[in-house]
Formats: C-alpha cells, structure tokens, sequence
C-alpha cells in the first residue's frame, strides 16, 4: 500500500475541509491544510490516517465519504453526523487525535 501526505494551500483542497484523503492511481493520498502550527498540521494528518484506515477495512470507500461531506457543506464536521456512512471511523479518529493532542505536551 502506498501512502502519500501532502500539505497544500487550503484553497487547494477538494472541497472545504482541513484534511482529505482519496484513492489514485498511486495509491491513499493524504491531503491537509498548509499550517504554522505542525503539532495541528500533524494531528489532521494523524486523523486522516486512521480514518482512511478505518473506512478501508470496513467497505465505506472516499467516494461515500467525501460524497457526504460535499452533500453537507454546511457541517462544521460532517463526519460527526450519525448519518455519515464513516461515521463511527470519524468518531475513532478523534480519539486518536485528541490522544495525540493530549501527548503532544510532554514534549514541548
């Protein structure tokens, strides 16, 4: 499996999210908001990562979930909706993150 991150300009992304993933030719791409702040750049993409993960094992593609995300635009976090097909990833994701948010301060 081949896996890409990338920073980019926020205007670059596919729609307005902080963080993408999706499938191409070249494998799971990673895509997250160009930022000041690594620790945050890092937590996005720590995010993604187990949320493309998660989806992967368990059937729900990137073409189901950015689909949902582009239906809602007007979600702040279209993932935290019960009604989102990655729903419970997304939810699994944020532990993740907040996990890694909480160890980031013992090591400043």
């Amino acid at each position: 499996m081949q896996t890409t991150l990338k920073s980019i300009p926020h205007d670059k992304q596919r729609y307005e999210t902080a963080g993408d993933w999706f499938h191409d030719e070249d494998g799971v791409q990673i895509r997250v908001d160009e930022m000041e702040d690594k620790d945050e750049q890092m937590a996005i993409v720590l995010h993604e990562l187990v949320e493309y993960y998660l989806c992967r094992k368990s059937g729900v593609t990137d073409t189901e979930a950015s689909g949902f995300d582009k239906k809602y635009p007007d979600l702040s976090e279209p993932g935290n909706s019960e009604e989102a097909p990655y729903n419970q990833q997304h939810l699994a994701a944020d532990k993740v993150e907040k996990e890694f948010r909480k160890q980031l301060k013992n090591f400043k």
